[in-house]
């Protein structure tokens, strides 16, 4: 009984979570919407050819600020605190870090076996719990998986999956340091 209403307010927080999110969304600009592509779209990588990319230079990342993405996180979520939700970081924060870490792990077997399926699913819903903490870093490096894994090209996930580990320990180490 005790965990049926837990599992009910989660729900419901994230629900109020979710609406503050669109809601300030709708003032932003809508060039910067994620295009997922449909549902018929192959991504198995099975019986298709990987389109060639256009040379060109290395593309060198800015370096990344150690705890960039925790404090994005937890300004985040204290902003929709402020809004309406009171006491959220401390109700999603612990189940964002458990359930991420393990997704981590997940999506790592699933681009080492080069499963393309288990990847998109994997990676669609870490990018999902990301959106939903306000983890924008996270997003982009989910989407970019998504989109390397539609066209076959595992060994590009490697970086990403690299960017989500410093990104996850980043947010680990500030939720902590507020002991959240």
């Amino acid at each position: 009984m005790v965990a049926e209403i837990l599992t009910v307010l989660v729900a419901a927080t994230l629900l109020i979570l979710i609406v503050a999110m669109v809601r300030q969304r709708d003032g932003a600009a809508q060039g910067s919407r994620h295009n997922a592509g449909s549902a018929t779209d192959s991504w198995s990588g099975a019986a298709r050819s990987v389109p060639s990319r256009p040379a060109a230079a290395e593309v060198v990342p800015p370096a990344r600020e150690p705890d960039a993405a925790g404090r994005q996180v937890m300004e985040h979520l204290r902003r929709l605190e402020e809004r309406a939700a009171p006491g959220l970081a401390a109700q999603v924060m612990p189940v964002f870090l458990r359930d991420t870490a393990t997704r981590l792990e997940s999506l790592r077997d699933a681009v080492r076996q080069r499963d393309g399926v288990a990847a998109h699913r994997v990676a669609h819903t870490l990018h999902g719990s990301a959106a939903t903490v306000g983890a924008a870093t996270m997003v982009h490096a989910c989407a970019e998986i998504i989109r390397e894994v539609r066209l076959g090209a595992f060994d590009g996930c490697d970086r990403l999956l690299g960017e989500l580990d410093q990104d996850f320990e980043s947010i680990r180490r500030v939720a902590e340091s507020l002991r959240i």
